[in-house]
C-alpha cells in the first residue's frame, strides 16, 4: 500500500531511480564478492550469487508490483523491475 500512494503523491519516478540506484549499488557489491583466486569454487561462486539476485528480484518486484505495473509499464524510457535487475547484473 506504501508503493501505492508514493505513485498516486507523484513520486513513482523518483522511487524508481532510488530503487534502481540501490540494485545497482547492491549488484556491484555482489560481484565484487565474487573475486576469489580458486578457478572451481568460482563457478558456485557466480551460480549462488545468480540464485540469490533472482530471487531478490522477485521480492522487490512483488514489493513494487504497483511501480511495475502503472508508472514503468506506461513509460517507454523505463525497463520493468525484472528487466531492470538484468540489465544491472549483466552491465557488472
Amino acid at each position: 500500500r506504501g508503493v501505492e500512494d508514493m505513485c498516486v503523491q507523484h513520486m513513482a519516478a523518483r522511487t524508481y531511480d532510488k530503487l534502481q540506484a540501490e540494485c545497482e549499488a547492491h549488484v556491484e557489491a555482489s560481484i565484487e564478492a565474487l573475486q576469489t583466486p580458486d578457478t572451481s569454487a568460482f563457478l558456485s561462486l557466480v551460480h549462488g550469487c545468480w540464485s540469490a539476485h533472482c530471487e531478490e528480484m522477485l521480492t522487490l518486484r512483488s514489493i513494487f508490483l504497483y511501480l511495475d505495473r502503472t508508472y514503468v509499464m506506461q513509460s517507454a524510457a523505463r525497463r520493468s523491475l525484472w528487466e531492470m535487475g538484468l540489465h544491472s547484473f549483466r552491465a557488472q
